[in-house]
């Protein structure tokens, strides 16, 4: 049951990763998206950019 849950926990966070990704190349701020994701735009930024 854990492993099951694991596994879709990285399913989902693959899809918002994407999900993202897609935000950011349609011109979509990171203080856009931190209020979607109910975090600031410093965590949003710090836990999805890629340098």
């Amino acid at each position: 049951m854990i492993s099951g849950i694991s596994e879709g926990t990285k399913s989902l966070d693959g899809s918002l990763a994407e999900a993202v990704r897609e935000a950011r190349e349609q011109g979509i701020t990171w203080e856009e998206i931190g209020k979607a994701l109910g975090v600031s735009r410093q965590s949003a930024w710090a836990r999805f950019s890629v340098d």
